[in-house]
């Protein structure tokens, strides 16, 4: 009859605390990428996230803040001070589509945020 590996308690906590760290560090991604997106919602833009191409629509909000990146906003107005600290706090930003905008703030916009693209 195979024998199991014998683990110490020691390792048990050592690999516990491991997983907790990792679930800790995705949940401050997380968070942090909520606080952005409250505020620019907050301040009547949309954020779209990279859902893939089969996922339903009716499952996306409870998954939206934790699973997918936000990576395109639309502005509706010119952008605040808080709105501008919100984008650059969003890190996989792909995009943003700006409405009603001189194009002095928009070469602004695009000097503030160089990763991504400003339309």
């Amino acid at each position: 009859m195979p024998r199991f590996p014998r683990y110490s308690l020691r390792t048990l906590l050592f690999l516990t605390a491991a997983v907790a760290v990792l679930l800790g560090w995705g949940s401050l991604k997380a968070e942090k990428q909520r606080r952005a997106v409250a505020t620019l919602e907050g301040h009547s833009a949309v954020v779209g996230y990279n859902y893939p191409p089969y996922f339903s629509r009716e499952y996306v909000p409870a998954f939206k803040n934790w699973r997918y990146r936000a990576n395109r906003v639309y502005l509706f107005r010119p952008p605040s001070e808080s709105d501008i600290a919100a984008l650059q706090a969003l890190d996989g930003l792909e995009a943003v589509y700006t409405n009603n905008l001189y194009p002095e703030e928009l070469d602004l916009l695009r000097k503030l945020l160089p990763k991504c693209r400003v339309y």
